[in-house]
């Protein structure tokens, strides 16, 4: 290994391509002879020049009173790597590069996903790509491990996360994951998979976020059509995600969406006390709370969109750019006010994509107008008031 020296830094008196001679230290550095370096040692130097905008890196054997260095260039922003020709304003110093270290840990040539949503059939693969390489050409292989979030177990290949249905396949020549998610709801949650690239001694790693849900998956969005009513055309809506969540509570869920149609409110969830009892905030606090078993995020406010036409004919469009699960939409017509503005109409989400062509026909899901609900405040509510699809029936 190259031989180092702390804070060496010095000008030169020497131009061109050739030796490199030495002239005095840099304000605030030392000359490599008073940091330490003696004729012929071999050292590790780094040229700067024009401002930086030039660089060179190579090895070096010191002579003349350690003033004088014979350069090997190994890497530079010359064509070619050739070595600089160097003007009188270049200051070299001594350094530490990746070659100088003793195995360099490998490198991913695609960093893997943040997050990646698991299937949850217990038959369909998705995939990871987690391929890397080692600057010394030693073959990479490729292993994982896994913890849930705030839990004390490590699982792997002997002892599976209970979002995987089997353990998962390996392809050590391009590092690529395939992941199978459980088919059984019991075990939808999340747990963060780490990825390994080793060189035999380096260890590389990735951490994604798996996440297991039930209901709508790969969605991008809703529209939503009111075709009779009373009144305005008005549409009360909450969407609940994978884990029965009101998605409106997500701050970054709704900085990702777009709306269109909707005339009433803006872009700006209508937002009502936890306590308000009337009709549509009602309808969706027990709906929520009895089929899903979760509440709100805020304990003082309950927010739903509400899309609005004055020419009774309401067409309400909320898209994304992230594909999510969805497990529930709820859609109302009753206003606070009392009257009942909703009578018949679609709700069709998006699937694979945020484009028109993504939206899927009509009928394909089945909302039920009478509320499912019982022994609740909003239980007395029923007729076509209400439609409400669980993705995860």
């Amino acid at each position: 290994m190259a031989k180092l020296a702390n804070r060496a830094k010095m000008t030169i008196s020497s131009t061109g391509t050739g030796n490199i001679t030495l002239a005095s230290a840099v304000a605030g550095y030392q000359s490599f002879l008073d940091a330490g370096v003696s004729d012929g040692d071999q050292i590790r130097y780094i040229v700067e020049d024009n401002s930086g905008a030039d660089w060179e890196i190579g090895t070096a054997a010191v002579s003349n009173n350690s003033t004088v260095l014979v350069r090997t260039v190994e890497e530079s922003s010359a064509a070619n790597n050739a070595a600089l020709n160097l003007t009188s304003s270049a200051t070299v110093f001594i350094g530490v590069t990746a070659r100088d270290l003793d195995n360099a840990v490998p490198i991913f040539t695609t960093t893997p996903p943040t997050a990646l949503e698991l299937q949850n059939d217990g038959s369909t693969a998705v995939t990871l790509n987690a391929k890397a390489y080692d600057e010394s050409g030693i073959p990479v292989q490729y292993s994982w491990d896994a913890w849930a979030t705030g839990g004390t177990t490590i699982y792997d290949e002997s002892a599976l996360p209970p979002q995987f249905a089997s353990a998962p396949s390996i392809n050590q020549s391009t590092g690529v994951y395939s992941l199978v998610g459980s088919s059984n709801s019991s075990n939808a949650g999340s747990v963060n998979f780490r990825v390994k690239a080793s060189d035999g001694v380096k260890v590389a790693t990735a951490n994604t976020s798996l996440v297991l849900s039930f209901g709508l998956s790969n969605c991008y969005g809703f529209r939503m059509t009111q075709t009779s009513g009373s009144s305005l055309f008005i549409m009360y809506y909450m969407l609940l995600d994978g884990n029965g969540a009101n998605m409106w509570d997500d701050a970054s869920f709704l900085a990702d969406c777009t709306f269109s149609n909707h005339t009433y409110s803006g872009q700006t969830p209508i937002t009502y006390r936890n306590a308000d009892n009337s009709l549509a905030p009602a309808y969706m606090k027990a709906q929520q709370t009895q089929l899903f078993g979760t509440t709100m995020a805020d304990p003082n406010s309950y927010k739903i969109k509400t899309v609005a036409d004055q020419s009774q004919s309401a067409v309400g469009d909320v898209t994304w750019t992230t594909p999510r699960s969805i497990s529930a939409i709820v859609l109302s017509g009753a206003h606070p006010n009392g009257s009942s503005y909703w009578q018949n109409g679609d709700i069709r989400p998006y699937i694979g994509g945020n484009a028109t062509s993504n939206i899927v026909a009509a009928g394909t899901y089945t909302s039920t107008s009478s509320p499912p609900l019982s022994s609740s405040t909003a239980s007395g509510f029923t007729g076509a008031l209400y439609k409400f699809i669980d993705f995860t029936a």
